[in-house]
């Protein structure tokens, strides 16, 4: 990721999402890119690094489009094993709908039943 080193979610880092963003973390994250709320995607962001706070990513102030990128694509990394959902694979989707094919459900039933 530009200027903040790599980010990936494993399991726990997609248990730590949950416990910062609540079970809908999914949805907060797809309203913070559509709505550049750099707080959250700062939260994320710093979840998936694993050696960052929230406000060490704000202070780094990374560029903004490509962090976006960099988090959906580490996202769908941990959802479906590749940069882009297998339903978008190919095709050249925009910000919005590539934030909206991350399609948790399975996850957040997961977090649900604890």
């Amino acid at each position: 990721m530009p200027g903040v080193g790599a980010v990936a979610f494993t399991w726990d880092r997609m248990a730590q999402l949950v416990d910062a963003l609540g079970p809908e973390f999914d949805t907060k994250i797809t309203a913070a890119a559509l709505g550049t709320d750099v707080k959250v995607i700062a939260t994320a962001v710093a979840i998936g690094h694993g050696g960052l706070s929230p406000d060490e990513v704000m202070r780094m102030s990374p560029p903004v489009q490509p962090t976006i990128n960099a988090l959906l694509e580490a996202l769908n990394l941990a959802f479906h094993g590749q940069k882009v959902a297998p339903h978008v694979a190919g095709e050249n989707p925009t910000m919005a709908r590539r934030v909206l094919t991350l399609l948790v459900a399975p996850f957040r039933r997961l977090a649900a039943t604890d």
